[in-house]
C-alpha cells in the first residue's frame, strides 16, 4: 500500500494500522516521483481545504495511481466541501482522519477485496482478513499493557482462533507469505510464531481447547516488548550489545506485567518468561535446563527461532523454511529434536 502524507513525523499510527493488512510505503506528495512496486491501495491524509495540498495530491495520484486502483481518502473535516473534493479526486472511500483502527483496517480490507485478485495479492481474501483480525488483537493487547490495563483472556483466545482458522483453511505456507508483508517487526514476529504453533498443534491432532491454549501462548509470548522502545525494536541495523541487553529484558517485563492477573494461568506467564530458555542451560532469563523446561516452552522456543530465521531484516537476509530447520538442527543440545521433527512435519504438510 501507499500512504500519501505531509505529516511524516506523525504518520506512525496510520502506517502501523495499515501495516496490519499489508506492507505500507510512505511518500510525501512533493517528493520527486519514484516508481516502485505497484500498490494495491493508495491512502491519503492530506488536507482538502487547502488549494496547494489538493494540487499536490492530484499530481501525486496522477503519477502513482493505476487504472481501477482503490483510493482511500482520510478527511480532517467531514464537510460537504471535503466530500465533494474527495469525490472529484476519485476517492473510492472516505473516512475521518480519527477513524478507529478497526474502521481503517476493515475499510482497507474491503477495498482490497473489491479490487479483485490483482489488488488482493497472492493470499486469499479470507486469510488476509483473519491475519488482520489477529493483528488487531495483538495491537490491542500491546496497547492495554502499555496503558497499565489487565489483559482480557477472551480477547487472547479470540486472536488464537483467527490464527487457527487461517492455518486450518489455507495452510501455514500462505500464512507465512501474508504475514511476512507486515512492516512492524514485533507484530510480524508474533503472528509468525503463532502461525507455526497453530500448525504444529493441528498436525499433532490436539483438541480444540489445547490448540487455542498453544496458539494463544504463542501470540502472547513477546508481550513484554510493548515496553521496549520502538526505536530499538525497529532499528534498521544490527543492535549494539547495550540495546540487545535491553531487548532481553522483555521476558521478565512481560512476566511481571502478567503476574498479578488472575485471569491468566501460570502456563501463559511461564511461556512469556521462558521462551528463550535452552535445554543445555544457556538460555535466558534463568538458565533453565532439561526437565525444567516443559513441552509448551520447548515448542514455543522452536517456533520463535524458526520465525526469527525466516524474517528479513536490513542487516540480514531471510532463510528459507528448509534452511531455517537445518540451522536449528545444528543447535546441538539446545532444542528438543522430537518437537523439531513435529515442527518440520507440520510446516511441510501445511
Amino acid at each position: 500500500m501507499l500512504l500519501l502524507t505531509d505529516r511524516c513525523q506523525d504518520e506512525g499510527r496510520i502506517k502501523r494500522d495499515l501495516g496490519l493488512v499489508r506492507r505500507c510505503r510512505v511518500v510525501t506528495p512533493h517528493a520527486p516521483f519514484r516508481r516502485g512496486a505497484d500498490h494495491a491501495l493508495i491512502v491519503s491524509d492530506l488536507r482538502l481545504d487547502n488549494f496547494v495540498q489538493v494540487s499536490l495530491l492530484r499530481s501525486a495520484l496522477s503519477q502513482y495511481r493505476q487504472s481501477g486502483q482503490p483510493f482511500l481518502c482520510l478527511l480532517h473535516e467531514v464537510t460537504h466541501r471535503a466530500l465533494q473534493q474527495a469525490n472529484a479526486l476519485g476517492a473510492t472511500a472516505v473516512l475521518p482522519i480519527d477513524a478507529s483502527r478497526e474502521q481503517l483496517v476493515s475499510t482497507a480490507l474491503r477495498l482490497l477485496q473489491e479490487a479483485g485478485p490483482s489488488g488482493a495479492g497472492m493470499a486469499c481474501d479470507d486469510t488476509r482478513e483473519l491475519a488482520a483480525r489477529a493483528g488487531l488483537v495483538l495491537v490491542e493487547m500491546m496497547d492495554a499493557v502499555r496503558d497499565g490495563h489487565p489483559l482480557d483472556k477472551r480477547l487472547l483466545l479470540e486472536g488464537a482462533e483467527f490464527v487457527l482458522e487461517a492455518i486450518q483453511s489455507a495452510g501455514v505456507r500462505q500464512w507465512l507469505d501474508l504475514v511476512l508483508q507486515h512492516d512492524d517487526n514485533t507484530y510480524q514476529h508474533c503472528l509468525l510464531v503463532a502461525g507455526f504453533a497453530a500448525a504444529v498443534s493441528v498436525s499433532l491432532g490436539f483438541h480444540s481447547k489445547d490448540r487455542g491454549r498453544v496458539t494463544g501462548a504463542a501470540l502472547l509470548h513477546d508481550i513484554g516488548k510493548a515496553l521496549i522502545p520502538q526505536a530499538i525494536l525497529n532499528k534498521p541495523s544490527r543492535l549494539s550489545s547495550e540495546e540487545m541487553a535491553v531487548v532481553r529484558t522483555h521476558t521478565q517485563i512481560g512476566y511481571d506485567m502478567l503476574k498479578g492477573q488472575d485471569t491468566l494461568d501460570d502456563e501463559l506467564r511461564s511461556a512469556v518468561r521462558n521462551h528463550h530458555e535452552f535445554l543445555d542451560g544457556t538460555g535466558y532469563p534463568s538458565g533453565l535446563r532439561g526437565d525444567q523446561i516443559p513441552d509448551l516452552i520447548r515448542l514455543l522456543t522452536i517456533c520463535d527461532i524458526g520465525s526469527a530465521l525466516i524474517e528479513r531484516r536490513p542487516y540480514k537476509s531471510p532463510l528459507s523454511v528448509p534452511d531455517a530447520i537445518a540451522e536449528m538442527r545444528r543447535m546441538n543440545g539446545k532444542l528438543d529434536h522430537d518437537i523439531l521433527d513435529e515442527f518440520q512435519k507440520a510446516v511441510f504438510v501445511g
